[in-house]
């Protein structure tokens, strides 16, 4: 039903006037790492300064993919992002040469390395559209539930938190960012937030006579929503430091996490009470103190996949053990991040450590006499370069797993050998053809 079925007074106007107002979050500037709260700060950035002047140095390409390559099952794209012009991890202050670079990439170890990975991955950002949380929180109410306290790790700039609050009913609705820029930005939003329902508040407050029929019941109602802000709370810290004991949802998107997943149910399964509901995207959680009560498949409810656990059983807990992800082909994968290193590695550097460089025009400029206007719009050129080529990468894996997927179906369908001619389905939008 809506607002104004379910109260005296028409509250789907503020709401929506609230919710406009926290939109756009997935197209926020980035800022670069510079302090990281309870992280290994300085491990962090020293790791991560090596790879990127690696990145940008020509020569040091091919000793870099060889050393990323163990790791690609953990990289999410076809390069780590922070080494990438656009990503979080600031440049070295000093000039790096060839035979530095060299003896620093052999000095990091493969653990250090492989968890520079899943850290840096960890800080790409993405949400789901104002479409996808209605349903998903239209889900949630049919659910039903413990509605004492939400919980969304990995909050990023609030929209969640802020959502969740105008369409459920919680007693109190916290996010966990681990970023320091994004919760700043997420106080930004909540202060917008705020300011909306406050002035719409009192708008409506203003129409509404002291002798108007309903006029006590419409009141109340305009606090009930004027009190909603007092029920959120926006943290900054590491999701693994904060205790969710006192949750009854847990919101997490977990599209970035697919590498430490085992620690998020492990988490969830020590610290959240019997009946506490836990939602993943994109990754499942796997843990016999979780029990799978839905999963959205892709399209259902949002872009990905969207799961709803249970959390059940009394611990303590063994950790679980994740297995293995298999890793792409090491000359596949090489291959993309070859291009994309290749490019950035002609606009920002030469081998002989010049003042960096763009050509637009035939016409060469030095990027650090750029006024800062020109250099943001670089920076954001660079950065739509490299989505653009993350994005025909991840296109490229699935048409390759569409071939797979294919070539099963056709396994379980056929009895003996597959047909000569090619497979053609109908029903599934277009006309699917598998190659044999």
């Amino acid at each position: 039903m809506s607002d104004k079925t379910n109260s005296p007074v028409d509250l789907s106007k503020i709401k929506a006037r609230a919710l406009s107002c926290i939109e756009g979050g997935e197209f926020h500037r980035r800022e670069q790492v510079r302090s990281l709260s309870d992280l290994s700060l300085d491990n962090f950035l020293h790791i991560g300064r090596i790879l990127k002047a690696s990145a940008q140095n020509a020569e040091m390409i091919e000793p870099l993919l060889d050393r990323l390559v163990v790791h690609a099952d953990v990289v999410i794209g076809p390069l780590p992002p922070g080494i990438q012009r656009h990503g979080l991890v600031s440049d070295s202050a000093d000039l790096q040469t060839t035979e530095n670079l060299v003896s620093a990439l052999k000095e990091i170890s493969e653990e250090d390395l492989r968890q520079w990975i899943i850290d840096d991955c960890s800080l790409v950002y993405g949400e789901l559209s104002s479409d996808e949380l209605k349903a998903y929180f239209g889900a949630v109410n049919e659910l039903g539930g413990n509605r004492s306290s939400f919980v969304d790790l990995g909050s990023g700039l609030g929209k969640v938190v802020m959502t969740a609050a105008l369409g459920t009913s919680f007693d109190s609705y916290t996010g966990v960012e681990l970023v320091p820029y994004r919760h700043r930005l997420a106080q930004e939003q909540y202060a917008k937030f705020c300011a909306t329902i406050s002035s719409e508040v009192a708008e409506l407050e203003g129409e509404i006579s002291e002798y108007s029929e309903n006029h006590d019941a419409r009141h109340k109602a305009l606090e009930s929503i004027r009190a909603i802000p007092a029920k959120i709370s926006l943290e900054q810290g590491n999701m693994f430091d904060f205790n969710v004991s006192g949750a009854s949802l847990i919101f997490i998107y977990s599209t970035c996490f697919g590498s430490f997943m085992d620690r998020v149910a492990q988490k969830v399964v020590d610290e959240a009470p019997p009946g506490c509901l836990v939602s993943t995207t994109t990754f499942g959680l796997n843990h016999p103190g979780l029990k799978l009560i839905k999963h959205y498949r892709p399209a259902e409810l949002a872009w990905t996949d969207v799961r709803f656990y249970e959390r059940v059983g009394v611990g303590p807990w063994e950790e679980q053990m994740r297995p293995a992800a298999l890793s792409p082909a090491a000359d596949d994968w090489k291959d993309k991040a070859r291009e994309i290193l290749a490019t950035g590695s002609k606009i920002i550097t030469n081998k002989e450590n010049r003042p960096a460089t763009i050509t637009i025009d035939n016409k060469e400029y030095d990027v650090d006499s750029l006024p800062d206007e020109s250099k943001a719009q670089l920076s954001s050129l660079q950065y739509a370069d490299s989505e653009l080529a993350r994005l025909q990468a991840q296109a490229a894996a699935l048409q390759t797993a569409r071939i797979a997927y294919g070539r099963a179906l056709k396994q379980t369908l056929k009895e003996g050998k597959a047909p000569e001619d090619e497979v053609s389905i109908e029903g599934l939008g277009e006309a699917i053809e598998f190659d044999k």
